[in-house]
Order: structure tokens, then C-alpha cells, then sequence
């Protein structure tokens, strides 16, 4: 079974991986050539990865609009939480944990949690809307499976339906530590499509 990796739209499989493996395993005098290929199809994904940061099948309106929702909103500024990556129909944000977020027993903070889903599903949301419209949370479920203890949080929203006056999104909220992600909440949002209003 040859292993897929799966990103918004993109297939990316390593069937090409492998076969230039057994073409430097079964042709040595050609080696050094797959493996300058090898090499050069790395960069190619990182540099695509690089530039795919935000705006991946968005228009620039929309792209304005996500990186607007984060700017403007100062309680997510005095959270510290980042947008980190955004395409049409998903959006990635972080926060590092600052001892101020954390509660009484020395976890994270639930609200914390609540408000990083909550307002990358904004994120994702937002990516989808038409020019001149915007978006604003209507209702929001959160489940929690452990208690939060990492140095940083992850979150990973997407949308479920994009309707003409309601989003339906769902989000991955996440520890990050040197032992890798682990998945602390899942929240569902559901958000209503409001005209812009201008700054």
C-alpha cells in the first residue's frame, strides 16, 4: 500500500520516494543523480509549504479578512495567540503558555482553550465568506479530554458547511511538547455571515 499525504486539495504521495530508493539501490552509477532529485523534490515541498503560509485557494480579499479577524481582535493579541497558516475552508493557529494561563491546578486554562477553537474556527470560517461579508459565532460546544499541561497549544480548524448565512466548523486543539501533539479538546462552531463592517 503506497502511503498518501493528505493537504486541502493537494495529494502527495511518496510512490516517486520509493522508487527513486530501489533506483539508487538497483542502478549505483545513477545514484548520485536520484539523489540530487530526491533532494530537490524536499525543497521544492518545503519551499511550497513556505509560501502556502496563508492564502491557499483564497482570493486576497479573504486572505485580508482572516489575517483582519487576528490583528483587531486585542483579546486574542493579549492571549498571544498567532495564525500560523490558513487555506479556503481551514485555518491553523498556536499560542505559547504563559504561567498567566494557566489555572489553579497549574493546567491550562479551559478558557483558553474554548477561546483558541473558538476563534480559529473564525479563522476557517472567514475564508470562505464573499467579498464585503464577515463572520461572528453564534454557538460553541467544546469537549475536553485531558487536562492541558504543554508549553504551547496547537489548533487546527475546518469547515464542515459553508452555507449563504451559516458556517459550520470543527476544530483540533492540541499540546505540543517534546514528545510530540497530543489532543486535549474538540470544539464545534457554528457561525453566522454578517456584512462587513468597516474599520
Amino acid at each position: 500500500m503506497t502511503p498518501t499525504i493528505f493537504r486541502r486539495g493537494y495529494v502527495i504521495t511518496v510512490t516517486i520516494i520509493l522508487a527513486l530508493d530501489a533506483l539508487i539501490m538497483l542502478q549505483p552509477s545513477t545514484a548520485i543523480d536520484a539523489v540530487d532529485l530526491q533532494k530537490s523534490l524536499a525543497i521544492s515541498w518545503d519551499k511550497i509549504m513556505e509560501e502556502r503560509k496563508c492564502g491557499d485557494q483564497m482570493n486576497d480579499a479573504n486572505v485580508s479578512l482572516v489575517k483582519e479577524i487576528f490583528q483587531n481582535a486585542k483579546f486574542i493579541r493579549l492571549l498571544g495567540i498567532e495564525l500560523t497558516s490558513c487555506g479556503r475552508g481551514w485555518c491553523e493557529t498556536r499560542v505559547n503558555v504563559a504561567p498567566s494561563l494557566r489555572q489553579q491546578h497549574g493546567f491550562i486554562h479551559a478558557g483558553v482553550l474554548m477561546t483558541l477553537a473558538d476563534h480559529t474556527c473564525g479563522g476557517a470560517a472567514a475564508s470562505t465568506v464573499p467579498e464585503g461579508r464577515d463572520v461572528v459565532t453564534v454557538e460553541n460546544k467544546v469537549s475536553f479530554f485531558r487536562p492541558g499541561s504543554g508549553p504551547n497549544l496547537i489548533c487546527r480548524a475546518e469547515v464542515l458547511r459553508a452555507g449563504k448565512n451559516l458556517i459550520f466548523v470543527e476544530a483540533t486543539v492540541m499540546v505540543e511538547s517534546e514528545e510530540g501533539r497530543m489532543m486535549v479538546a474538540k470544539a464545534s462552531s457554528t457561525l453566522a455571515v454578517i456584512a462587513k463592517k468597516d474599520q
